[in-house]
């Protein structure tokens, strides 16, 4: 008999010990709260509860609620009621529980029902969101201690300046709602706790959210790319889409292009991933993405990106100056390139080989092809290239990655040419003969026949390669015995040379040839 009254002693101790605490908690709630509230009136000059301008919620954080009550289900059973009318109500971004919790366990905050305002901020920084919800469940009394009694008390706080924007508190129990539309008696804590966190949130999402209307998607894509955005048929092409959740991430994730669907896998980086050969037709392709939300409703999102497909190379032309220079004499060959079609241009390069095919000059650009190149007969060392044959390169390459090769051959030339003159003497004509060897590539020459004081009197010029042979009808009052002639020659480089020479002396060298008579036999000596 005495147990048992010890017994109830004890309970009943238990039961004013327990009823202490919860008094001081309610008491210190109600203490910060109104500190806080009388911190924001007299920053804002506003009564509580009442904004001087409208305050515009997309992320908010929720602290775990202060459990009072006697049930260590209670926080998480509200929080997920609290969580779902949220995203229910409007445009919000709810904040992972992870990373609030991250939060507290970093600063040691473990009393959650309230914050101070040098928290708010720092959660509005470091989270990234616009207020932070926070409360305590002062009731929480399932059906098997005799009634159902939920009662909350939550406050917004705004992580700008640590002012209360909003607060409300409710307190339900299993009979209010007897004969309200024909709802009867309320018979499941979890039934209570959801009308008690309906009616809690209402009172944010009507004045603080984006009101979510039907049709309007729970998600949009922030970046789409296709890598690359122009291929040849048949390429590999990477495609890479960002969604911005607004209430929800994407269940699942495609990418459409020329009508087929490609799934995409979200990456460790939060990005849907995936890849595509390309269509073989040329044009552009626009790439369509399909969000599907939690309950696979599927959301378009029309021409996110496009692919453009060309497999046709670049039409280019390139004008070279020259086919020949002389680089000791300040020669230069001036390359220009011109684009004849509709392309982009990635990248274009040049290079110059030697006869061995080894290159010994180059340069590369990327874009727009360059106004002009020279090339002044110089190597990649700056060492002055040697006289002979080079070839060079030009490619060009599209965004596509077609390519047009140009090439042809060009020559370095310092030596003038060498050139042989030589006089033969036939009747009444003078047989000018002229030996060369055909590389020297003659441009133009000139040849004057000059009297005995160089004074020309006869000049005859021409354009391209010297004649084999050319004749001067001599005069009968021209005394040849002081003629001389002078020869000037230029080749593709713009070297020259000149050959000056009195003709008698030519002629006296000579031996002369012997006559024939009309029979064919030697008549005698000229």
């Amino acid at each position: 008999m005495g147990k048992k009254r010890y017994e109830k002693i004890t309970v009943y101790r238990s039961c004013k010990a327990r009823a202490r605490t919860l008094l001081f908690r309610v008491s210190y709630i109600l203490f910060f709260s109104l500190g806080i509230a009388s911190a924001a009136m007299a920053a804002s000059g506003n009564s509580f509860g009442t904004i001087s301008q409208p305050v515009i919620l997309k992320n908010i954080a929720i602290l775990p609620f202060e459990n009072l009550s006697d049930n260590p289900a209670a926080t998480k059973i509200l929080g997920e009621f609290i969580k779902r009318e949220l995203r229910g109500k409007g445009w919000v971004f709810i904040t992972k529980d992870d990373a609030v919790e991250e939060f507290l366990a970093k600063r040691r905050i473990r009393y959650t029902g309230g914050v101070t305002r040098l928290v708010a901020r720092e959660m509005g920084k470091v989270l990234g969101v616009d207020a932070v919800l926070v409360g305590s469940i002062n009731q929480f009394y399932a059906a098997n201690k005799g009634k159902i009694d939920v009662g909350v008390t939550a406050r917004l706080v705004s992580t700008i300046d640590g002012s209360i924007i909003w607060a409300d508190s409710l307190s339900y129990t299993e009979s209010d709602f007897v004969g309200l539309l024909g709802l009867g008696l309320i018979t499941s804590v979890d039934n209570l706790s959801s009308r008690v966190a309906k009616d809690l949130v209402r009172g944010i999402a009507d004045q603080f959210f984006i009101k979510k209307e039907v049709g309007l998607s729970p998600f949009e894509v922030e970046k789409a790319e296709a890598y690359p955005s122009a291929a040849k048929g048949g390429t590999r092409i990477e495609l890479r889409v960002k969604m911005l959740p607004i209430t929800e991430e994407p269940k699942e994730v495609k990418a459409i292009i020329a009508g087929n669907k490609i799934g995409l896998v979200r990456g460790e980086d939060g990005e849907y991933e995936g890849s595509v050969t390309a269509p073989a037709d040329e044009g552009v392709y626009p790439v369509d993405v399909v969000a599907m939300d939690q309950t696979m409703s599927p959301f378009p999102f029309g021409a996110v990106a496009e692919i453009v497909i060309d497999s046709t190379p670049p039409k280019v032309s390139l004008t070279v100056s020259k086919k020949a220079f002389a680089p000791q004499r300040k020669g230069y060959i001036l390359f220009t390139p011109k684009l004849l079609s509709f392309d982009e241009i990635d990248e274009w390069s040049i290079e110059i080989f030697n006869k061995e095919g080894k290159g010994i000059r180059g340069d590369k650009g990327y874009g727009k092809l360059p106004k002009g190149l020279i090339w002044r007969g110089e190597t990649d060392k700056l060492v002055q290239a040697s006289d002979g044959e080079y070839t060079y390169k030009f490619v060009v390459k599209d965004a596509a990655g077609n390519e047009t090769v140009l090439t042809d051959s060009i020559r370095v030339k310092n030596n003038p040419p060498v050139l042989k003159v030589d006089v033969d003497k036939i009747e009444d004509n003078l047989l000018f003969t002229f030996g060369y060897d055909q590389d020297e590539n003659i441009r133009s020459w000139e040849l004057d026949i000059m009297d005995k004081g160089g004074k020309p009197v006869k000049t005859i010029e021409g354009r391209g390669e010297l004649p084999p042979k050319l004749e001067y009808p001599i005069k009968a009052d021209f005394d040849i015995s002081a003629m001389a002639f002078s020869i000037t020659a230029t080749d593709d480089a713009d070297n020259s040379v000149t050959v000056t020479k009195s003709i008698q002396p030519i002629l006296s060298k000579k031996t002369p040839f012997a006559k024939a008579n009309a029979k064919g036999q030697v008549d005698e000596d000229f």
